[in-house]
């Protein structure tokens, strides 16, 4: 089978990359039929996220095939990104795409959250050296190395 493209998530101006896929619900609510341009893409997409604010967005959708913006497929009226309020579960992103580069070898940096509606809920940040978790005081490109922010107020 072939490899699939990751989605892409923007955190702390560092692009990471999961397998994890949050925009389904929609694809499957919409009926969207993915226009098959890849054997490494057959969801027909690929959506890049960003955590904002302490929550996370949907900033845009790239299909092949499709020359604009990918977002106004599921979301006609969108004018900008998208809170994802449909969105509740926990995501792993990596700063390489691992099936991609041989799984865990080296250091990696991995970022664990978890979102309810939207509202991430909990972000762990940890360096990872071939399944291990590493413990060391380097400079990494993440802001944060651990922390929880309950934000369902903030964002009303």
């Amino acid at each position: 089978m072939t490899i699939q493209s990751p989605e892409k998530i923007i955190y702390n101006a560092a692009e990471l990359y999961t397998a994890q896929e949050p925009l389904e619900f929609i694809v499957n609510k919409v009926g969207f039929i993915p226009f098959l341009a890849s054997t490494g893409l057959k969801r027909g997409y690929v959506a890049t996220w960003e955590i904002d604010h302490g929550g996370l967005y949907l900033n845009g959708v790239m299909m092949p095939g499709y020359k604009w913006d990918g977002l106004l497929k599921f979301f006609p009226e969108c004018t900008g990104r998208v809170f994802s309020k449909w969105f509740s579960g926990s995501i792993e992103a990596y700063d390489k795409f691992l099936p991609l580069q041989g799984g865990l070898s080296g250091v990696s940096e991995r970022l664990q959250i978890v979102v309810e509606e939207g509202v991430v809920l909990k972000e762990v940040y940890c360096k990872v050296y071939e399944e291990d978790v590493v413990k060391d005081s380097s400079v990494s490109k993440f802001n944060n190395e651990v922390f929880l922010r309950p934000l369902k107020s903030f964002l009303g």
